[in-house]
Parts: C-alpha cells; structure tokens; sequence
C-alpha cells in the first residue's frame, strides 16, 4: 500500500486536523449562536424570536455532538484487511 504525505503529514493526520478545525468552528459558532440566544430571550416580547433561535440552537448542538464522534470515529487507527479471531 503507498502513502501520500502531504504537507509532511500522514494523510489520517491531515484529516484529523481539518475535522479538528470543523469542530471547533462549530464550537465557536455555537456559543454565539447561545449569547444571541439569551439575550433575545431575556428582551423579547413575543415568544416566536427565543424559539426559532432555540430551534436553531437544538440544530447546530446536533450538527456539533455529530462531528464530535465522527471525529473519535476518524481518530481510531485504520484497519487493513480482515481481522483474525483467536
């Protein structure tokens, strides 16, 4: 089996690091996201602004709980070939 290395890098390691990068997006996105959330929440006066902004809120802590495991998913060393049993 040949290997690539790009930019140094085993290509697994490539892309842990542009999985870490996505998920740390969302991470920063997220609690922006929950600082408009609060403050809208505490200032509205109609209850259709906190639950949209709660309803996307719930979507984006889905999306990012979901690249956590894919992420200790892609973190799991390859497998190549069958595995044997003992």
């Amino acid at each position: 089996m040949v290997t690539v290395r790009v930019c140094g890098l085993h290509p697994h390691e490539a892309s842990l690091k542009g999985v870490d990068l996505i998920v740390w997006a969302i991470g920063a996105g997220w609690v922006v996201l929950v600082g408009v959330f609060l403050y809208v929440g505490f200032n509205a006066d109609d209850p259709g602004g906190p639950i949209l902004r709660f309803l996307l809120t719930m979507g984006v802590t889905v999306l990012g709980l979901l690249m956590v495991v894919m992420r200790a998913l892609c973190g799991r060393p390859p497998r190549c070939g069958p595995t044997r049993k003992r």
